[in-house]
């Protein structure tokens, strides 16, 4: 419990197997661990802009450079210095007409049930072949928000703090001794 984690789901209409694909990435984020002094104008003012509205999370470069062309031209030199990190575009393995889409999504584990911390997006343009009866039980399952699932009880530890063994002033023994001495009385 405690522990935070970032589910990214692939789905392909594919084989399934993903690669990399040619594309320029759109998707950029910001890499904390890392500092570099740029030298043009338009990667320092991209980098602030990047920093003042988007700080760690992940954003789309024409959220960032809006219709500033000057903006764009600094991508180049944040992602040369490693301060801005791409996601990569993906797709399937097999070419033809496959469809690759990817979601990502945190989730903290608390000990009363995951916790979604980002929001879910609303998917306009997705139509699927299948349909699940919202009358089943798996369709009831996926109408839950992630916060009302019931999740079994998890096992809870109890600490086992052991006494110490009290040690008579002046004895020679060693403490191992005195723990034996004491656990044959």
């Amino acid at each position: 419990s405690g522990e935070t984690y970032t589910v990214d789901c692939t789905l392909s209409s594919g084989s399934g197997i993903s690669r990399q694909s040619a594309y320029e990435s759109t998707v950029y984020q910001r890499d904390v661990n890392r500092q570099h002094s740029l030298k043009l104008r338009t990667s320092r003012a991209l980098f602030s802009e990047v920093s003042r509205r988007f700080s760690v999370f992940p954003f789309l470069m024409r959220a960032a450079v809006g219709d500033s062309s000057a903006l764009k031209a600094g991508i180049t030199e944040c992602v040369r210095a490693r301060l801005l990190a791409p996601f990569a575009v993906t797709m399937d393995k097999e070419p033809g007409e496959t469809f690759v889409a990817q979601f990502k999504s945190t989730v903290r584990c608390h000990y009363t049930g995951p916790v979604r911390l980002t929001r879910a997006l609303p998917l306009p343009n997705v139509q699927s072949s299948v349909v699940i009866p919202a009358e089943s039980e798996i369709g009831q399952i996926l109408a839950l928000d992630c916060e009302q699932a019931t999740l079994p009880e998890l096992p809870r530890l109890k600490l086992q703090i052991q006494t110490p063994v009290p040690v008579k002033a002046g004895s020679t023994e060693s403490g191992a001794a005195a723990a034996a001495a004491m656990d044959m009385s």
